[in-house]
């Protein structure tokens, strides 16, 4: 089933997501319901809100909200929705991923659709920065590619991941990984900086479940089902930090010494890059 999205500040609707299913929110009635069902809606007109929350259970076994208490442990689960949620609509999309922030960090079992989750549902690919190059991440083929160059991108076998991130070095003029082999540096590459981001998971986790959902089983929620997991990453931008100004730094100085050469003589690193100093 088709996900069908409003636009941010649509004064008749909005989108969130609990357990990876998909809820509207109908602004007029003060009612919400799972988008594949609207027959199971739930009025939370005169709702009373608790730091900041009003509480309700999700139904696992009928893909409902409702306001009640957990008598089922095995279905239900409690949750909490923004007591913003039930005024007026919400036409800030900062606002929108402040209220999934603090949502994720209050274990609140709840996301809403900001303009992130609205493009990527709408099938366009994510774009990530990485020192003012933008790449489109492209989960099936693995790869980062280039948006204005196609034959340019990185591979993600290039990539060390890790549970929370995935770095890799890369070559600000070049513009692609470089292989750097540390045991054999006696010189300071440069151009090469170390580039972290997120996981690719965190990064987009709707290419995920649409992968998992292909091959053979269906994952409950289709595309939406691993949004509640992760808060999707908003204008990923990599981190850049200079070769110099890394663990690299030892490992250069130490093979100069077992090599007979003196240290490396201090300049300045490239300009409009990580701030600091390099060995030369």
């Amino acid at each position: 089933m088709k996900i069908e999205m409003n636009e941010i500040g649509d004064p008749n609707a909005a989108q969130f997501f609990v357990k990876g299913i998909v809820f509207n929110i109908d602004y007029k009635t003060c009612t919400v319901y799972p988008q594949k069902n609207p027959r199971l809606a739930t009025s939370f007109e005169g709702a009373t809100a608790k730091s900041g929350y009003v509480h309700a259970v999700f139904n696992s076994k009928t893909d409902s909200i409702e306001r009640k208490v957990v008598a089922d442990q095995v279905h239900e689960t409690n949750i909490m929705l923004p007591e913003i949620l039930f005024k007026d609509p919400i036409k800030d999309d900062e606002t929108l991923n402040k209220i999934n922030r603090q949502c994720f960090k209050d274990n609140a079992g709840f996301v809403i659709a900001n303009q992130t989750i609205i493009n990527r549902l709408s099938g366009h690919l994510r774009q990530v920065d990485i020192m003012n190059t933008k790449y489109f991440l492209d989960i099936r083929l693995e790869e980062l590619r280039n948006i204005h160059d196609f034959t340019r991108s990185l591979s993600f076998k290039d990539f060390y991941q890790t549970s929370d991130k995935v770095t890799a070095w890369y070559d600000a003029v070049k513009k692609q990984i470089a292989d750097i082999e540390p045991d054999y540096l006696t010189r300071t590459p440069k151009n090469v900086y170390l580039i972290e981001l997120p996981t690719w998971f965190r990064l987009d986790p709707v290419s995920y479940a649409r992968i998992d959902n292909s091959f053979g089983g269906r994952v409950k929620g289709g595309d939406a089902a691993y949004l509640n997991e992760v808060m999707m990453e908003v204008n990923p931008v990599a981190k850049a930090t200079h070769i110099s100004q890394t663990f690299i730094a030892k490992t250069i100085l130490k093979n100069r010494q077992q090599c007979g050469l003196p240290p490396e003589k201090m300049r300045v690193i490239p300009p409009n890059k990580t701030k600091g100093r390099k060995l030369k």
